[in-house]
C-alpha cells in the first residue's frame, strides 16, 4: 500500500493499515526518538504514542500523501513534552550495527561517532533539520512539515546547515589529528577535554583560515562527501517486536487510545498538530500567498531611525516555543504595502496590548538573537511592533517573516531591528526573525505565535 491507502485504511479502522504504517516507519521514528530524547523507554513511549494518535487522529490529516512528515511531526511534539521533564537535546544516541564506508575501511561506530561529534558543534535547530534530512532522508517539504517551518525558510535552514556541518566536520577531523605538524594547534587544543561545542568549532576553523599545514591536513583525512553519504546509509534503531506487541495492546483498550489521542493536543485545520508547522492556505504556492496576503490584510510600516519600540508590557501574547495557526480573517485590504512612517494605522484607537520577549537559536554560534513583540489593538484591527537586536554585537540586517511566506524587511537604527505590521485581523500570526550581525554570524529566532489582542 502506498501512504494514501494507508491512511485510508487506518481511517476505515483496518488494523492492516496500522501494521504497514508501524512495519513502514516504526524503526525510522525509534531512531528519530531516541536521538531526541536519549532515554530507551521514553523513546520507545514517543513512538509509541505516535502510532496511537495516528490511529486515532489522522482522519483529520486533510493531505494523506504528507503521511510521512505527519508521523514525524506528532513525534516530534511527543519527544518535546517528554524532554521537558528529563535531558535536554542529546549530542549522540545508540550507534547502529556494523557498516563499512565505501574506500575508507572506517567501521559504523567510527562514522557514527565523528559525524555525531560534527554535528554536536552545530546550534540545536541545525542538528534537527540536519538529521532530519540526511539520517532519515526527508525533502525539504517534509522538514518542513515536520517542523512548522516555511519551504523557503527550511530550505534556507538546510542549506546554511549543510554548510556549518561541513565546516564542523573538517575542524573536528583536524582536532584530533593534526596536532603532529601544526605546534600551533598543539597550544590551541591543550585546553580541549574532547567534547565538541560551537566555541570549539569557531576557534578551529579560525585557525584553519590562517593555517596552510592544517588546512592541508583537513584536505588530506577529511573526504565529507564520502563520510556524510556512509553516515546516512547507518541502519535504524530497530523497532522491536516488544514494541507492537504493546501497541496492539492499547489499540484494544478503547478508553487508554482516546486519553492518548486527547494528551497530543489540538490540530489544525490540515490536520498537523497545532505548533507542529505554519499552515498552507490555498492548494498552490501562488494560491496560498494570494490567500494569505488577501485573508491577513497587513501594512507593512517601516519604523523610522531613531523611533524605538516601547518597552514590553504585561500579558504574554507570544510563545517562544510552539507556534499555533497563522490562519488570517477576512480584509479589504490587497497585500502587503511598505511605507516609511510608524505609528498606528490611520483612524485606530488605542486598546488592549500584549507582547512577549523570546531569545533566538543561532544558525551560525557567533550571533545570539534576542527578540521582541508586542501585539497592539488598534480595533476591529491590530497592530504588531517587533524588535530584534544581537548579544554584543549589532545587527547589520534583519528581516520579519509571518505567516506561511509572508516577510518585511527590518529598519536598523543603532544596531536594532525594528518593524511595525498594521492593519491585522487573523486570530493569531506565526512569526520569526532571521538577522545578520555585524560579527558575521546569522541567527534565527524560534517561531512563535502572537495572538489578536482584541
Amino acid at each position: 500500500m502506498d501512504d494514501r491507502q494507508v491512511v485510508a485504511a487506518i481511517v476505515r479502522g483496518d488494523p492492516n493499515g496500522l501494521a504497514e504504517a508501524y512495519q513502514e516507519y516504526a524503526s525510522a521514528l525509534h531512531t528519530y526518538c531516541r536521538w531526541l530524547v536519549r532515554d530507551a523507554d521514553d523513546a520507545a513511549d514517543a513512538v509509541h504514542n505516535t502510532f496511537i494518535v495516528a490511529r486515532e487522529r489522522l482522519a483529520q490529516l486533510r493531505d494523506p500523501t504528507k503521511l510521512k512528515p505527519w508521523l514525524y511531526a506528532v513525534a516530534r511534539r511527543e519527544c518535546l513534552a517528554l524532554r521537558r521533564r528529563a535531558a535536554p537535546l542529546p549530542l549522540d544516541f545508540d550507534a547502529p550495527a556494523e557498516v563499512t564506508e565505501p574506500g575508507r575501511a572506517i567501521n559504523a561506530d567510527q562514522v557514527h561517532s565523528l559525524v555525531t561529534l560534527a554535528i554536536a558543534g552545530l546550534s540545536e535547530g541545525d542538528r534537527e533539520v540536519l538529521m532530519l534530512a540526511l539520517r532519515h532522508d526527508l525533502s525539504v517539504t517534509e522538514v518542513a512539515d515536520s517542523l512548522g517551518l516555511s519551504e523557503g525558510h527550511a530550505r534556507a535552514r538546510l542549506s546554511r546547515a549543510r554548510k556549518q556541518l561541513r565546516r564542523s566536520l573538517g575542524a573536528l577531523v583536524v582536532a584530533r589529528v593534526g596536532r603532529p605538524g601544526c605546534d600551533t594547534l598543539t597550544s590551541l587544543l591543550d585546553e580541549w577535554a574532547g567534547d565538541w561545542t560551537p566555541l570549539w568549532v569557531k576557534r578551529i576553523s579560525r585557525h584553519l583560515a590562517e593555517c596552510a599545514t592544517c588546512t592541508a591536513c583537513e584536505r588530506e583525512h577529511c573526504d565529507a562527501d564520502r563520510l556524510l553519504a556512509a553516515f546516512a546509509a547507518l541502519p535504524l534503531l530497530a523497532a522491536g517486536a516488544s514494541m507492537w506487541d504493546r501497541l496492539q495492546l492499547t489499540c484494544a483498550d478503547a478508553s487508554a487510545s482516546a486519553a492518548i489521542a486527547q494528551q497530543a493536543g489540538r490540530f489544525d485545520r490540515a490536520g498537523f498538530p497545532e505548533g507542529g508547522r505554519p499552515r498552507r492556505v490555498g492548494t498552490g504556492v501562488a494560491a496560498g500567498i494570494v490567500a494569505l496576503l488577501l485573508g491577513i490584510g497587513i501594512t507593512v510600516v517601516a519604523v523610522a531611525p531613531g523611533s524605538p519600540l516601547s518597552p514590553a508590557t504585561s500579558g504574554a501574547a507570544a510563545s517562544s516555543g510552539s507556534p499555533g495557526t497563522g490562519s488570517g480573517g477576512p480584509s479589504g485590504t490587497a497585500g502587503p504595502t511598505v511605507s516609511g512612517s510608524a505609528g498606528p494605522t490611520p483612524g485606530g484607537t488605542a486598546g488592549a496590548t500584549g507582547s512577549a520577549s523570546g531569545g533566538g537559536r543561532g544558525l551560525n554560534p557567533d550571533l545570539t538573537l534576542v527578540t521582541r513583540i508586542q501585539a497592539i489593538c488598534t480595533a476591529p484591527k491590530f497592530r504588531i511592533e517587533v524588535e530584534a537586536r544581537g548579544v554584543e554585537t549589532s545587527l547589520t540586517s534583519a528581516t520579519l517573516h509571518f505567516g506561511r511566506s509572508g516577510s518585511a524587511a527590518m529598519t536598523i537604527a543603532g544596531g536594532r531591528a525594528t518593524v511595525i505590521l498594521t492593519g491585522l485581523t487573523a486570530p493569531s500570526i506565526i512569526w520569526s526573525v532571521v538577522a545578520d550581525g555585524a560579527n558575521g554570524g546569522h541567527a534565527a529566532s524560534l517561531l512563535a505565535t502572537v495572538h489578536n489582542p482584541c
